[in-house]
């Protein structure tokens, strides 16, 4: 899965961050102690592909493949080209699982048995004349567009903190990168970036606004998803996959050392140590892979319902929990796991 990232990203199955999993063409085998926490997958044979090179964002992820293999299965890792032929291939039955944003999610039929980037990692960055996020009256603030993810985000910390919409002068400017070279040139008063982003504008002296995963800790990128036949047919693997998934975040909000290492290993140490250590401290700060067993309950899934519906990047006219969901193996993890 890539980050939690531009909301081209999470409108469109053409731009959706996605990991899959497949297991070598239907396969799957079988998980047993699923119970205990530390299940014996010996036997299963997952393949994870994700739709984009390795990138220090989806090192969760790699988290999740390399407690899998220590559980006993046979796991491959594969980076595609692009998320629109890693949605094919769940579609298609050649995998069988993947992280994906809600949106595609419920437009493809897919069913979410768990979290996967269950919080955003957007960070609202003011420039050196705007400090505080209640200051961004009489000021420009720049989204990609007026009526998707970032634009609901900006409207529901305005009510968060009691910000009159009408103050706030709002330009159409890009992406986040775009967006953030024009927040460094003084083009803008303030605006969304993702964590890369704004580590490169924190070390500029800009001002964090809000981290939006503490602010609005409900809104997703986006969650594990599979065919409603694979979660039938292999409940057990399910619960395995999503009890890695908790390790995986376990791994993050308590080991620096262990993410950082994951990350240059998954990465092929692309960026020196210090950049992704960075990384790490910007991300934990705003806890964005929780391991407490939040972030997939039903008013959480249902909020993401709620959002995708109302940016128009969930297509469906009419659409419900039960369509897309299935909270059945996330719960027998969070109990196995967290004993809760």
């Amino acid at each position: 899965m890539a980050r939690v990232l531009d909301v081209r990203r999470y409108l469109a199955v053409a731009a959706v961050s996605l990991l899959v999993v497949a297991c070598g063409g239907g396969g799957g085998g079988t998980a047993t102690g699923t119970t205990t926490g530390t299940p014996n997958l010996k036997g299963a044979t997952l393949t994870f592909s994700v739709g984009s090179d390795p990138t220090i964002s989806d090192t969760t992820a790699y988290l999740v493949v390399k407690q899998l293999r220590a559980w006993g299965a046979t796991v491959t890792l594969d980076n595609l080209t692009g998320d629109p032929e890693a949605v094919r291939t769940i579609l298609s039955g050649q995998a069988d699982a993947g992280f994906v944003a809600v949106s595609s999610i419920a437009n493809a039929g897919l069913t979410a048995f768990g979290p996967s980037a269950p919080r955003v990692d957007y960070f609202m960055v003011g420039g050196k004349n705007v400090s505080n996020i209640s200051q961004l009256p009489g000021h420009t603030f720049a989204l990609s567009n007026t009526h998707g993810l970032e634009a609901l985000m900006l409207g529901a910390l305005e009510a968060k903190y009691k910000i009159d919409p009408a103050k706030v002068n709002i330009v159409s400017s890009g992406g986040a990168s775009v967006r953030g070279a024009a927040l460094l040139a003084g083009k803008i008063d303030a605006t969304f970036v993702h964590f890369d982003g704004w580590i490169t504008l924190k070390a500029n002296a800009f001002n964090q606004l809000s981290a939006v995963a503490t602010d609005l800790p409900q809104l997703a990128d986006s969650y594990m998803a599979t065919t409603p036949a694979f979660l039938k047919a292999h409940p057990d693997l399910a619960t395995a996959i999503d009890e890695a998934w908790l390790k995986a975040a376990h791994v993050f909000e308590t080991s620096q050392a262990d993410w950082v290492a994951a990350a240059q290993e998954y990465t092929k140490n692309a960026q020196p140590d210090a950049d992704v250590i960075a990384a790490w401290t910007t991300l934990q700060s705003a806890k964005v892979w929780p391991d407490d067993g939040s972030g997939f309950s039903t008013a959480e899934l249902q909020y993401n319902q709620d959002t995708g519906t109302k940016t128009g990047s969930i297509t469906k006219t009419s659409i419900t929990l039960a369509d897309w969901t299935d909270t059945t193996a996330w719960k027998a993890a969070v109990k196995a796991v967290l004993n809760k």
